[in-house]
């Protein structure tokens, strides 16, 4: 039924209307006889049962069928990694291709069209044969985008039954196939796929700068450290250059590569003035080398004038201590003042510009972030507990989070018994001293933060294997947030490593703890003498690191942070500006210069945002590969407040990795509830008979209702009940 008038409007308008009739037809033939009354009666009734019936509009709905044609789809790839001969002794197009051309006979046997094409970069019908050789040079291998894009090309006509891929797997640049996968869904066409190819060693030398952000003072010669590793390639004894920011070969070495074919190596260079400058390493190409993208690497050197600003806080004096302000005073670029605490009641205080003790009988310790704010660094000893109380501990946790201020505990924990106020600083949560010998070992976050590796010996150096075991060393029950392990012992008895130096971002600042004591041994009493020279350059470069590994450097106020360091050619990256004294509010946000060599290339404004402890953001995209610096200019100065280093990577080539990618295609095969052939296997005819083997399919249309009571002996009823009833009225004079 397919009511002309909604069921719960007719319904009402049936029974009262019927009984109106009805009743109207009893009542104008009162008088008469029984027999004429009842004839009239059931007349008029049948008629309004009739006009019910064309008012209910029985019938059936019926779909239009539209004859569409059934066919298969079939792609080939013909991008140049097909060109690598491993398909046992072909080339994986030619495999490829025998492999799609016997499977399209098949399905052709079949009575079944099919429509063909070959895709790379872009995607493009092939008539008459398929294509002797792959592309020699292409912009990349885009099968996804491919079988998103293939159901536009087809006739309308067309029902595609299936899709038939035959390549090596290969996106460049990596891409999600969602798309394509819910398009075949819709389709109703599975994908099917031949993979050829196997793993490919392309011929490589990359070079590498390690760190590519080289921060030293102006009296101090920078060490630029790289490392460099080859694949492919044999024996190599390849040369490395230097070059300045005008190209210019500054020096140059060769190095031996050694097991592994990796090799690290470094240039000194005299000291800068105050600024930055730009270098690259480069090594030329090597015979049958494929990548050349990374035979540069880029790196940046920042020289910074003045001196650190340190506060070293001591309750309970050690040799530990004695021996660090001894280093410290010693060097030229630590400006150090110093607090002891001698009884309960005497404390001596040392300033960084006085000569002499200065006694006191209260603890000394800044009361203020405005004197806070005057050292980059703190120092703590032992003893902490008896400066610093819970209004101070929050104190300090402002000056790290809120002002980027750096933490640093060299003697294990800091304090005795529980302290809730200085717990929630530290980077350990501290347990009970572990008893067995321990001996240090650097780990790959400790190389990658710049800290070994660069300034200091990496964790495969063999130094670590002859410096002498640790003491006071506890075992770590935790890690808090953000923390991260730069150095952990191990005391060979088959139990986890100790974590033994260990790094925290907290908001804008750092805090950096040792867990170890008695280091000061190592220098005084060395068992060999590169453990007392380490001992000093330890202690000089973890200061130096603490202070420009945070996001402040000494004496800038403003700070920069990129959500990525490395980004490809045109993608977007992310970037936080926070000022140090968040109490004032500036005239204007800084401006965001972006220069790339001695070029400014950009600059805008940043924008206002609320994100923990940072005022303003931006976003830039860069499309030409290179290093760049990322300068932040405050309101009105002209020499910039902060800088950061972005570097640009071109985008994936087809070169860079040559090797098949068998699960890609198999995972479209699964989503898709295809096959996804092995390179032994062929294609099977019952995937092409799957859906409709003659292929013709009867496709739905459009769907109308077809009714059943248009008919010539229906309307000749209802007119001939109509007269007789009329006939009837009019010979008993009822009209």
């Amino acid at each position: 039924m397919n009511p002309l008038i909604p069921m719960e409007y007719l319904l009402p308008l049936a029974i009262a209307g019927g009984a109106l009739l009805l009743y109207l037809n009893w009542r104008s033939s009162r008088g008469r006889e029984p027999v004429a009354r009842a004839g009239l009666f059931s007349l008029r009734a049948a008629v309004a049962v009739l006009l019910l019936i064309l008012a209910l509009n029985p019938g059936q709905w019926k779909e239009r069928p539209s004859e569409q044609t059934g066919a298969w789809v079939l792609l080939l790839d013909r991008s140049p990694s097909m060109a690598v001969p491993d398909a046992d002794g072909q080339t994986r197009y030619q495999r490829a291709r025998e492999w799609l051309t016997a499977a399209e006979r098949r399905i052709e046997s079949g009575g079944v069209p099919v429509y063909r094409f070959s895709y790379d970069a872009d995607l493009e019908p092939v008539e008459g044969e398929w294509p002797e050789a792959p592309l020699a040079e292409s912009g990349g291998t885009g099968l996804a985008a491919a079988l998103e894009r293939v159901w536009s090309r087809l006739p309308g006509s067309v029902d595609p039954l299936g899709v038939l891929v035959a390549g090596d797997g290969r996106e460049v640049p990596d891409s999600d196939p969602a798309e394509a996968i819910r398009r075949a869904r819709e389709a109703g066409a599975p994908i099917h796929t031949y993979g050829v190819g196997g793993e490919v060693e392309v011929p490589d030398l990359e070079i590498r700068a390690r760190p590519r952000r080289l921060t030293v003072f102006n009296d101090q010669r920078p060490v630029v450290r790289g490392h460099i590793r080859a694949a492919g390639l044999g024996a190599l004894r390849p040369e490395i250059e230097l070059l300045n920011g005008a190209g210019e070969v500054v020096d140059r070495q060769r190095v031996t590569l050694g097991k592994g074919g990796e090799a690290s190596f470094s240039f000194e260079l005299p000291p800068f003035d105050p600024g930055f400058y730009e270098y690259r390493l480069r090594t030329p190409a090597q015979p049958g080398e494929v990548r050349l993208s990374n035979n540069e690497a880029p790196l940046g050197l920042v020289v910074l004038e003045g001196d650190l600003n340190v506060l070293l806080v001591e309750g309970s004096p050690h040799w530990d201590t004695k021996f660090i302000v001894q280093l410290l005073r010693e060097s030229p670029h630590v400006r150090l003042s110093t607090v002891h605490r001698v009884t309960a009641d005497r404390f001596f205080h040392v300033g960084a510009e006085e000569v002499g003790l200065t006694e006191e009988s209260a603890a000394v310790f800044p009361a203020s972030l405005e004197e806070l704010n005057r050292y980059d660094l703190v120092l703590f000893g032992k003893g902490v507990e008896y400066f610093v109380d819970e209004t101070r501990a929050d104190l300090l946790h402002r000056f790290v989070a809120d002002h980027g201020g750096a933490l640093l505990f060299t003697r294990g924990k800091p304090w005795q018994g529980e302290n809730e106020s200085l717990e929630r600083l530290q980077p350990f949560a501290w347990g009970e001293f572990h008893t067995a010998v321990v001996r240090w070992q650097p780990t790959l976050h400790g190389e990658s933060a710049g800290l070994f590796g660069h300034a200091l010996p990496g964790h495969l150096d063999p130094l670590w294997d002859k410096t002498p075991s640790l003491g006071g060393v506890r075992r770590v029950e935790g890690l808090a947030s953000f923390a991260q392990v730069l150095v952990e012992g191990s005391g060979g008895n088959g139990r986890s490593p100790i974590p033994l130096l260990a790094v925290r971002r907290l908001g804008q600042g750092m805090v950096v703890a040792l867990n170890a004591e008695g280091l000061w041994e190592w220098d005084f009493f060395p068992q060999l003498e590169e453990a007392g020279e380490f001992y000093r350059d330890f202690w000089a470069q973890l200061i130096q690191w603490t202070s420009t590994y945070n996001e402040f450097l000494p004496g800038q106020d403003y700070a920069v942070r990129l959500g990525q360091t490395t980004v490809r050619a045109g993608e977007s990256v992310r970037l936080f500006v926070a000022e140090r004294e968040d109490t004032k509010a500036p005239a204007a946000a800084p401006s965001i210069a972006v220069i790339r060599g001695s070029e400014e290339v950009r600059r805008f404004r940043a924008s206002p945002v609320t994100r923990g402890n940072y005022r303003w953001q931006a976003f830039l995209e860069l499309d030409a590969p290179g290093l760049y610096r990322i300068e932040v200019h405050a309101p009105d100065a002209e020499s910039p407040s902060a800088s950061a280093h972005l570097e640009v990577v071109p985008p994936p080539a087809e070169s860079d990795n040559l090797s098949a990618d068998h699960e890609f295609l198999r995972r479209l095969a699964r989503a898709t509830g295809g096959t996804a052939y092995s390179v032994d296997e062929t294609f099977r005819i019952q995937d092409a008979d799957a859906r409709d083997p003659a292929g013709t399919l009867a496709d739905s249309g459009e769907a109308t209702w077809e009714t059943r009571w248009d008919t010539s002996w229906l309307l000749l009823l209802l007119v001939g009940m109509a007269g007789t009833e009329w006939a009837i009225r009019r010979r008993l004079g009822l009209l």
